[in-house]
Formats: C-alpha cells, structure tokens, sequence
C-alpha cells in the first residue's frame, strides 16, 4: 500500500468515527460505510471491531443505504416522519402495506394519548383492516 492510500485509509477511518454525530445524512452515512466496507474488503464485523461501533447500531446505518434516496423522498412526501422510517426498516418493510400498518399504529397512538373516543364501528373497521394487512404481509413474506 502506498503511502498516499495509506492517508486516505486514515482520512477515511477518521471520517467514520465521525459518524456516530445525529447531524450526518443517514443514507449518505450508509453509502459511506458500504464504499469503506467494499473497498477494503471488510463486513460488519471488522467495521465495529475497528470502530466501536455496535452491531445492530451499523446494521441499522446500513438499511438506510438500501432504502436511497428516492425511495426515502417518496416516504417522507407520503408523510413518514424519520421515526416512521426507521421502524418500517427496522421490520424491513417499506411497502404500501407495511406504510399502512404504521399509519393504522400511530393513529391508534394519537387516539391513546388524546382521549378521542371513536365511533365503535371505525374502530372495528381500522382493526380489521390491521388484521387483513398482517394476513397479508406475512402470507408474501415481507
């Protein structure tokens, strides 16, 4: 290895430790990890040996990397919220059903903590509805 690889080797460990700060892009942050990971030759387990880092924590930075960036401006004009976006990650699931889903919880949620008292009947009809999606998320395997 040359000496200007080995700079850029430092540079870019440097870079990573870095990582960890909340203001990083979380799709940039895993594209940066991945290219580190493929260039060098190193999984997981050798970036958190070297970093630090916790595995479920780079496992996590990592799905953001295959969501990209079209897929996450999609989300949040449908009105994911980050919190949204990782949880459907975290539960891979980033389709209409699994969107869904997470609307029908966090409507559940809001009805939890306001004290809004709905119609019975809506109510019967949104656990339905939770039901039907779980049937079907699970019968295709996502």
């Amino acid at each position: 290895m040359s000496n200007i690889e080995k700079i850029k080797n430092k540079l870019m460990e440097s870079f990573l430790r870095d990582l960890t700060k909340p203001e990083i892009d979380k799709i940039e942050r895993a594209e940066i990890i991945k290219a580190f990971m493929l260039e060098n030759q190193l999984n997981q387990a050798d970036i958190c040996r070297m970093f630090g880092f916790k595995k479920g924590t780079l496992s996590g930075w990592l799905k953001w990397g295959e969501l990209g960036k079209r897929t996450y401006n999609r989300l949040k004009k449908e009105g994911c919220t980050e919190t949204d976006i990782t949880v459907m990650l975290k539960q891979e699931n980033t389709t209409k059903e699994g969107r869904l889903l997470l609307m029908i919880r966090n409507l559940k949620r809001y009805i939890d903590t306001t004290g809004l008292k709905p119609d019975p009947e809506i109510l019967e009809e949104v656990r339905l509805l939770r039901n039907t999606l779980n049937t079907m998320l699970y019968k295709n395997g996502d």
